[in-house]
């Protein structure tokens, strides 16, 4: 069984480079890879500050299970 099953939410910081400030946003889980440690899944919220303008609602992401840091199933969230 996957560590992680789509429909799952796990949270992830996520720096800003320009600001040094990081963000802490939800990212709905689609899929992931057990022998890679990568989760695949979309940001589920919008940015506060991102001053890249590379995040956005919706993004597609790929993040490495050593960048989770809260994991809920999606009965529980």
């Amino acid at each position: 069984m996957a560590k992680y099953t789509p429909g799952d939410y796990i949270k992830v910081e996520f720096p800003d480079e320009v600001t040094g400030v990081a963000e802490w946003m939800w990212v709905r889980v689609t899929g992931c890879d057990d022998a890679k440690q990568l989760v695949f899944g979309t940001l589920d919220n919008a940015p506060v500050s991102d001053s890249s303008g590379k995040l956005k609602l919706g993004t597609e992401l790929a993040i490495s299970y050593s960048q989770v840091r809260e994991h809920r199933k999606a009965s529980t969230f």
